[in-house]
């Protein structure tokens, strides 16, 4: 019988618009056509070929600036209240600057934002290929939301939000509203939504004049809070990942 060679991952060859996408840099779309603007050199030589292959212990620049090896990592997070999650630089209490402080990973984004008073669940990951596909406007998130708001809810505005609510000349609506809790202290309710971030859900209410007081996300697209408690996070698993893509 004779013995198969043994594969050795530097001598794997990936192609070039997918090693500069899993740096980070950009999606593979956008490395194509950097490539054809001869702005990629592999070796000191300026490649055009979209079909180029590389291995992993060449040297990759863009922009002659040396593309760094990277892998992509996917992490859901249970934010808890107080803190902001955003891409954008300079924000003050910024969880994603606490999460770098205590992971290898870099350039690590959210899919959207959460504000101080927005708690629940948020994917985050360096795959930038996969949060634009996500963002697109065909691909379904289920979303399933608790709101606590200012007041009780007319049934008339049920009805409006599930019709859907005009914001600068776009319809939103939402999949189902249970009420959740209806005391003189306090009135939640349960939404499910498809693709609707908590900054338009926050608008939709605010256009039938209810303020949101609390907002929690606590599924996003079959994800869970299940055995994560809040202010942690976990990587998710190899079947959560394949679900999101074929999202």
């Amino acid at each position: 019988m004779k013995q198969g060679k043994k594969k050795d991952s530097k001598e794997t060859k990936v192609r070039l618009n997918k090693y500069i996408s899993n740096s980070g840099i950009c999606s593979r779309r956008d490395a194509d056509r950097y490539i054809l603007k001869g702005l990629v050199s592999v070796n000191d030589k300026i490649v055009k070929d979209l079909g180029t292959k590389v291995f992993l212990k060449d040297k990759v620049e863009f922009r002659n600036k040396i593309v760094e090896k990277s892998f992509f990592e996917y992490f859901l997070l249970n934010k808890p209240k107080g803190f902001v999650v955003t891409n954008q630089g300079g924000v003050k209490n910024n969880f994603l600057k606490n999460f770098s402080n205590t992971n290898l990973s870099s350039k690590i984004i959210p899919f959207g934002d959460m504000g101080k008073l927005i708690t629940g669940l948020i994917v985050m990951t360096n795959d930038l290929e996969l949060i634009n596909r996500l963002n697109r406007p065909k691909s379904k998130i289920n979303m399933i939301y608790q709101l606590t708001l200012n007041k009780n809810i007319d049934n008339k505005h049920l009805i409006e939000l599930k019709r859907g609510v005009i914001l600068d000349k776009k319809k939103f609506s939402l999949e189902e509203i249970d009420i959740v809790k209806d005391t003189d202290d306090e009135f939640v309710l349960g939404i499910r939504a498809f693709s609707i971030m908590p900054s338009i859900l926050t608008k939709m209410f605010k256009k039938l004049n209810y303020k949101v007081l609390k907002m929690d996300r606590v599924v996003f697209a079959g994800l869970t809070k299940k055995d994560l408690p809040r202010g942690n996070w976990r990587k998710l698993t190899s079947k959560e990942r394949g679900f999101l893509k074929m999202l």
